[in-house]
């Protein structure tokens, strides 16, 4: 059997042998849906099926779709590529065979013409904002790359068509959850996370993933047409997660990143200070010293306050981002945890009143009195709202007014 091993066990099970050279250097990663023709025959040349004359043929890599020796091979080839892969049993449909055309134990071999692929959607919402696919594979390492850690990337701007460099950033180094203050991509921080050291992988960002308007304009990105990022994950640090933290450590990485978001939000980099202020509360989200331990209260206070600062703080930087309802929901997580918080109610109003939720708006504005009486402010958005309330009523009846019912 003639052609190179692409088996990820480097085993001999899957064995390539290229016949035309595809374009480009990007391949196909697990998760991308792949378009191909194929031609499958037996050991003594007899052809069992063919795709050519009856329409392409779509799969997704990696699900199990189709036989291993496709998943691990077509990953392996470029755009326009066409190789022939002899896949011993174990790689294709093992002892049992798939009768009455492929008997038990064969090996096979494939003609598969590698014609396009849908890149593999790696955004945190799945929206098709951040796309991926592998220029070349590194070493899988220990450990992840996690928020906050610091990470070495190269990267460059590609225009699509051509395979030609628009911008290189070069080397640079930057804390994962602040890309954009490296000038990258927001993209970059979630793709990142998603790599191995060595990894070279080609991204499609849009949206928020991309680079804002005012930056892809001074790089003269808009006469490019369709381009990619070109990001090569070079080193990074190794930062615990959180399930890893004993307490004592959770509760340091937390008061560093709530430093660190009101260093952001004196910035005004809202985003970023929101991206710190969540991983305060998601670092306290389980508590490991259990309450027959002489430090659990300690512990517990330290946990409490950390996430009602937090909480607190989102509550003031979500409608800074026109993103009320968020505020209104981190002001009701503080109110858990202190139901008598005078800062909790009056910025749940304030998103309430932003909102035209006027109604809400009064009982938080009322209840801010009530904690402190010498709120004058809280007093004043009260009667602001009952007095738009009252037109908002006024406004109803007059639209009303003069309809027959019934």
């Amino acid at each position: 059997m003639n052609g190179v091993d692409v088996s990820v066990a480097q085993d001999s099970g899957i064995l390539k042998a290229v016949l035309s050279e595809g374009v480009g250097t990007a391949t196909p990663s697990f998760g991308s849906e792949v378009t191909v023709h194929y031609t499958g025959s037996l050991n003594d040349g007899s052809q069992f099926d063919s795709s050519r004359g009856r329409g392409v043929f779509k799969f997704t890599l990696g699900q199990g779709q189709v036989i291993k020796g496709w998943d691990e091979g077509v990953k392996s080839m470029k755009k326009g590529e066409i190789s022939v892969f002899t896949l011993r049993p174990e790689y294709a449909y093992g002892d049992a065979g798939s009768p009455p055309k492929i008997p038990a134990n064969a090996t096979l071999t494939f003609d598969i013409e590698l014609i396009s692929w849908k890149a593999e959607d790696i955004s945190e919402n799945s929206d098709g904002s951040i796309l991926r696919t592998f220029v070349k594979k590194g070493k899988e390492s220990w450990g992840n790359v996690v928020d906050c850690a610091e990470a070495t990337v190269k990267c460059r701007i590609v225009k699509s068509s051509l395979d030609e460099v628009v911008h290189d950033f070069g080397k640079i180094n930057f804390r994962v959850g602040e890309a954009e203050l490296a000038n990258l991509p927001v993209g970059i921080d979630f793709a990142v996370k998603k790599m191995n050291r060595g990894d070279v992988a080609r991204l499609t960002l849009s949206g928020k993933a991309d680079l804002k308007a005012e930056c892809r304009k001074a790089l003269g990105l808009q006469e490019f047409g369709e381009y990619e990022y070109e990001l090569e994950l070079v080193e990074f640090e190794k930062v615990q997660e959180a399930w890893e933290m004993d307490d004592q450590t959770k509760i340091e990485q937390a008061e560093l990143s709530k430093s660190k978001g009101t260093e952001r939000l004196k910035d005004q980099k809202y985003d970023l200070s929101i991206k710190h202020y969540n991983r305060v509360i998601s670092l306290l989200d389980h508590q490991e010293t259990k309450e027959n331990n002489e430090k659990f209260e300690e512990i517990s206070s330290k946990f409490k306050s950390l996430k009602l600062a937090a909480f607190l703080n989102l509550s003031l930087v979500y409608p800074k981002i026109a993103e009320n309802y968020k505020a209104i929901s981190a002001a009701d997580d503080a109110i858990k945890i202190d139901p008598e918080n005078e800062k909790a109610f009056f910025r749940r109003g304030t998103a309430r009143m932003a909102g035209n939720d006027l109604e809400a708006a009064i009982s938080d504005f009322k209840k801010v009195v009530e904690v402190n009486k010498e709120n004058k402010t809280a007093a004043k958005n009260m009667k602001i709202c009952s007095e738009r309330r009252k037109k908002q009523k006024e406004e109803e009846k007059k639209k009303y007014a003069g309809k027959l019912f019934g």
